[in-house]
């Protein structure tokens, strides 16, 4: 697994006496080697960028993450640590886990142009984050089965699959909307067939839909 640590300017606004951009990387390191090693996937073609203030660092974690391919994601945070060094060191160990899971599903998976593509492997690499780190999100809970059914059609019918209401904040007030529904996909998917979150990785979305009967 290879990290880049970028230059920034931003890097000025981190407290090294805090924690120092070796520790991070070493967090990453071993948060993806991990992660990896889970999924029973080779991690040495990985490459982890990482810069601090990218566009999507997430407000309520100080961190962000993307996963490009099978073999690259970035990663990001912000460097004034809003919530304290510790959550910082547990919410990167989480965004690791989930874009970690984005890689080796899109190895089996590549990207279509299909939202359910994306509200599965968003629903994956929440369980796996869920299960396996421990990850403790407000993504991680959904609703009702007939609630979360209403959320389905509403996601397989939106003329704006792009539109980051479905994944972040809906103009109505909901929140993570395609996350939440792949997460109760997935955890379907699993309760009808007993297969655990790295089989499921490794399957197409619509084997994954399938087995949820959804």
């Amino acid at each position: 697994m290879q990290i880049f640590m970028l230059e920034s300017k931003h890097w000025s606004d981190l407290d090294e006496s805090v924690i120092a951009r070796d520790e991070i990387k070493q967090l990453l390191n071993d948060a993806g080697n991990e992660a990896a090693a889970t999924l029973g996937y080779e991690p040495a073609n990985i490459n982890i960028v990482f810069k601090p203030n990218l566009p999507y660092v997430r407000e309520s974690m100080g961190v962000g993450g993307s996963a490009f391919d099978d073999e690259m994601l970035d990663m990001t945070f912000d460097p004034k640590l809003p919530y304290g060094v510790d959550k910082f060191k547990e919410y990167l160990r989480d965004s690791v886990f989930h874009e970690i899971n984005h890689v080796v599903h899109y190895a089996f998976q590549p990207k279509v142009e299909d939202i359910m593509f994306w509200v599965v492997a968003e629903g994956l690499a929440v369980v796996f984050a869920r299960e396996i780190a421990g990850a403790n999100q407000p993504w991680n809970d959904y609703e009702d089965d007939e609630t979360m059914a209403g959320w389905l059609d509403e996601l397989r019918s939106a003329v704006d699959p792009d539109s980051e209401k479905w994944y972040v904040d809906h103009p109505d007030g909901r929140k993570n909307i395609a996350y939440k529904t792949g997460a109760w996909i997935v955890d379907k998917a699993s309760e009808r067939t007993g297969k655990s979150i790295v089989e499921l990785t490794k399957m197409s979305y619509k084997d994954i839909t399938s087995l949820a009967n959804v």
